[in-house]
């Protein structure tokens, strides 16, 4: 099937933050081209550099502070989502990838609390056709899951590579490889301060005796 050029598949990140100063939520949705970065891999390395960004500053998450760092990177080397996306996802055949995000009041060694929904569908296949849902909770498990993604796709873009198939250039495979390495970094910060933090639990229970 011809696909209508004017009509691209997207990818699409919802997030769900609570307000912070008052009780209740805001959503934010956004979008961009799924060809060639709005993929599962690269897309979740975006969503860990957020939660990185927000341990590094000591933040709570924001919608304002969310819509900043991704309109921002909109022309970054792994382009962001940064068009507002005002439909609903779960019924657009035009979306193949779907990042479900939702982000708690309770951080943890100021890590965000976030739970994550990752759904993908082939593209132009009716309503409802996500055929593969995947769900991560808490900071450190959305970030290995990116680290585990990630590395999969450097080692796939490394195999095309060696066996002569796909068209991707080395500057892309040398991409694959930094922002792996990058987010293997940020995943051993981030069980550091699970350690400590237990370890501080463990402690505080031993002296409350």
């Amino acid at each position: 099937m011809t696909l209508d050029p004017r009509r691209p598949d997207l990818f699409v990140i919802q997030a769900t933050i609570p307000h912070p100063n008052r009780e209740g939520s805001q959503l934010l949705s956004l979008s961009t081209p799924a060809a060639p970065f709005g993929r599962t891999p690269w897309q979740l390395a975006l969503v860990a550099g957020y939660i990185g960004s927000l341990r590094k500053r000591g933040d709570e998450p924001t919608i304002e502070s969310f819509q900043d760092y991704f309109v921002s990177r909109a022309a970054s080397p792994v382009p962001a989502p940064a068009e507002p996306y005002l439909y609903t996802p779960w019924h657009d055949t035009q979306v193949t990838c779907l990042f479900d995000l939702a982000f708690h009041r309770h951080s943890f060694m100021q890590w965000p609390s976030i739970s994550l929904a990752v759904l993908e569908q082939e593209a132009h296949c009716g309503r409802g056709s996500w055929s593969r849902l995947q769900r991560r909770r808490g900071a450190l498990s959305v970030i290995a899951f990116a680290v585990e993604e990630m590395a999969a796709e450097r080692d796939h873009l490394a195999d095309q590579a060696r066996s002569g198939r796909g068209d991707c250039g080395a500057s892309l495979r040398e991409l694959a490889g930094e922002v792996t390495d990058w987010m293997q970094q940020l995943h051993k910060a981030a069980r550091a301060d699970r350690t400590l933090g237990q370890a501080a639990t463990v402690r505080d229970a031993i002296r409350s005796r």
